[in-house]
């Protein structure tokens, strides 16, 4: 795992630890802006946490490609910080949209 492009440690299972984290930003138990990347052919996990990268909304799809978030909640006066940090604690499926930087684009699946 790299932190800021520097190795600080190592993990038996970076599956697992990336859906992890991925769920804790999710949440907002990590920064929402911390961008968190896996490379599946290196099974290596990258955070970087430094300011001035630039992040762009995206949107939470489920299986069938289709937004989770409905009309009702987009024409609501929702909150940005609501939107991006889910609704349920832990819970996946919580969050609506999904800040993303660059490299991250590059690495979903």
């Amino acid at each position: 795992m790299f932190v800021n492009n520097v190795l600080r440690g190592i993990h038996d299972d970076p599956l697992t630890l990336y859906k992890v984290l991925v769920l804790l930003r999710r949440n907002a138990f990590i920064n929402i802006y911390t961008s968190i990347t896996i490379d599946y052919l290196e099974q290596s996990i990258s955070i970087l946490t430094d300011p001035g990268r630039t992040t762009r909304p995206l949107l939470i799809v489920n299986d069938e490609n289709k937004p989770l978030i409905n009309s009702y909640d987009f024409k609501s006066s929702m909150e940005w910080l609501r939107l991006v940090m889910g609704k349920n604690i832990l819970a996946e499926g919580s969050d609506t949209l999904k800040l993303a930087d660059g490299s991250e684009i590059n690495s979903l699946k």
